[in-house]
């Protein structure tokens, strides 16, 4: 996860200190996810961490959930 989060953050704004991009596409094995805040310095990487289990949860969670609502006929 510390990777992770630091190539975020490296990615998200320029040498010069202006952001590049708000939010991250980010793939942690299998798993793919959009994370917000990696170019704020003020977040800690605690809560990166956890907003980024946060979106992997989420998008598993609406993967099943939409698994459950679509109807497959053979």
């Amino acid at each position: 996860m510390a990777q992770v989060i630091a190539a975020g953050r490296e990615l998200a704004r320029r040498d010069d200190g202006s952001v590049v991009n708000r939010t991250a596409h980010i793939r942690i094995g299998t798993e793919l996810a959009a994370v917000a805040g990696f170019d704020d310095p003020h977040l800690s990487d605690e809560n990166l961490s956890c907003r980024i289990e946060a979106a992997i949860t989420a998008k598993q969670q609406h993967a099943r959930t939409m698994q459950q609502r679509i109807p497959v006929e053979f």
